[in-house]
């Protein structure tokens, strides 16, 4: 598997609006199993990886980085500086509210 897999699949969930339970429930399998995948720890198997391409709406090549993510600003904002400084700058806009 490809090391951009578990970027490209944290990627993939949060331009898809899903929490890694809802991406869980919907490939049959648990929230900790997701979690392994988004961190390196684990991969799935082919069968799991053609579900997660499903349930995401992109390409199995794409998760695995041999094709580019859907072409969207949110996805390519995301791309650019990582999920983690994106999830901080929303907070950081929340406070201003």
């Amino acid at each position: 598997m490809s090391e951009r897999f578990s970027e490209n699949l944290k990627i993939a969930r949060a331009c898809a609006g899903i929490t890694q339970s809802e991406l869980a429930a919907l490939v049959n399998t648990t929230k900790s199993t997701i979690s392994l995948y988004e961190t390196g720890k684990r991969e799935p198997d082919i069968l799991k990886l053609k579900a997660l391409a499903k349930a995401l709406n992109v390409s199995c090549d794409a998760l695995v980085g041999l094709a580019p993510l859907p072409d969207n600003e949110i996805c390519k904002f995301i791309s650019e500086y990582g999920i983690k400084r994106v999830k901080a700058y929303i907070d950081a806009l929340k406070k201003l509210e």
